[in-house]
C-alpha cells in the first residue's frame, strides 16, 4: 500500500461487508470506543456496509452470574442460569441503546448488530464459510 491512499483502497472488491467487534460491555461502560466511532464514520460516509459484533456475551452472563451468587448465594443453579441469562440479555439491550445513542450523536443510521460467543459461529451465520476461509480478509 503506498502512503496516502486510503486504506480501503487494498481491499478484495468481493468484500462487501465490514464487521466491527467489540466486547460486549460487563460493568456499564462505553460500548463504543472514539475510534470505533470514527471508523463507522468513515464507513458510512464511503458508503461501505457494517455489522457491529458484541463479542463474547458469554462472559456477560458469567458476569451477571456472579452477581446473583454474591445476591443470593442459595439460589439453586438452573434458576441461577436462568437468571443470569435475562440480566445478561437486558444488560446487551442496553448495549444496544447505546450504540443507537453513538450513532445518532454521528448522524448516521444504525448499523445492524449481533452478540455472539463463539467467533466461528458468527463467520458461518454471517458468511456461510469457515473460519479458515474467512482469515483471509483479515479476521
Amino acid at each position: 500500500m503506498q502512503y496516502g491512499k486510503s486504506p480501503f483502497q487494498c481491499i478484495d472488491p468481493q468484500f462487501t461487508i465490514f464487521r466491527l467487534c467489540t466486547e460486549a460491555p460487563r460493568a456499564g461502560g462505553r460500548v463504543l470506543e472514539e475510534g470505533d466511532q470514527r471508523f463507522l464514520a468513515l464507513a458510512h460516509e464511503l458508503q461501505t456496509p457494517v455489522v457491529v459484533v458484541f463479542t463474547e456475551h458469554d462472559m456477560l452472563v458469567w458476569s451477571k452470574q456472579l452477581e446473583e451468587e454474591e445476591d443470593d448465594p442459595g439460589m439453586d443453579e438452573e434458576t441461577l442460569l436462568e437468571t443470569s441469562k435475562t440480566n445478561a440479555n437486558n444488560a446487551f439491550a442496553d448495549c444496544a441503546l447505546s450504540l443507537g445513542k453513538s450513532t445518532a450523536g454521528l448522524r448516521i443510521p444504525m448499523p445492524p448488530y449481533i452478540n455472539i460467543s463463539d467467533t466461528n459461529l458468527l463467520i458461518r451465520g454471517l458468511f456461510g464459510i469457515n473460519a479458515a476461509q474467512f482469515s483471509r480478509y483479515g479476521s
